[in-house]
């Protein structure tokens, strides 16, 4: 995957997003350096996917509400986090595009905000009683993990990157949401990596401003 091309896309979509339009602050930094994210390695103890380092090289962070669109596999998650639920919960819980307002630079992983955020949410899981944990392809106890790491947080949702398994396995590196619905903990796969990640909030972003066109010829 080209980063250099796929950050030059990006840009161009966030120029459009929000005023003060054709500026992109947040993403003038240069990339993370290879030395910052060994550093990084080094004081959490994990090897991080190839593909992450890649993306570093491009990209400083990510500072944008993002909508998310998840399309069809939004709708099977939807109907299996429901079906778990026994019916507890419903359609008007959900909506089709999930905002993530900060993924954070690797740098910023380990730090003290990400980790009391992390913290939170396990203790908030804990008290709730088992039949309101719902994990979608995942296990909801990963959160006690340190290798299941917080990579990014919203007021409702916590965006987690998997590093528990061997390197070489093929889960390793990929990327699950943990959302707090009303009586719920929710946490399902959202990318098979970080890159893909990246892909889908590109793709996310061009079907929003197709969709905006289409009202704006409607109006």
């Amino acid at each position: 995957m080209n980063f250099v091309a796929l950050k030059y896309e990006l840009d161009n979509l966030f120029k459009g997003l929000n005023e003060p339009y054709d500026v992109v602050p947040e993403w003038t930094g240069a990339g993370v350096s290879p030395h910052v994210l060994k550093e990084a390695e080094d004081r959490m103890d994990v090897v991080f996917p190839e593909v992450l380092k890649d993306v570093s090289g491009q990209f400083s962070a990510i500072y944008h509400e993002t909508p998310y669109f998840l399309g069809n596999a939004f709708k099977r998650i939807q109907s299996e986090v429901i079906k778990r639920s026994r019916r507890e919960i419903s359609e008007d819980y959900f909506k089709d595009d999930l905002e993530i307002s900060i993924v954070y630079a690797p740098p910023e992983w380990d730090g003290e905000d990400a980790q009391g955020l992390k913290a939170l949410n396990v203790e908030y899981m804990s008290e709730m009683d088992a039949k309101q944990y719902i994990g979608v392809d995942c296990d909801l106890m990963w959160l006690h993990d340190r290798s299941f790491l917080l990579i990014g947080a919203t007021y409702s949702e916590s965006l987690y990157m998997d590093l528990r398994e061997p390197a070489s396995n093929p889960s390793y590196g990929s990327l699950y949401n943990f959302n707090s619905l009303e009586n719920f903990c929710i946490m399902y796969k959202v990318a098979d990596d970080y890159g893909q990640f990246l892909l889908n909030i590109k793709h996310s972003l061009e079907k929003k401003f197709q969709l905006d066109a289409e009202d704006g010829d409607h109006n």
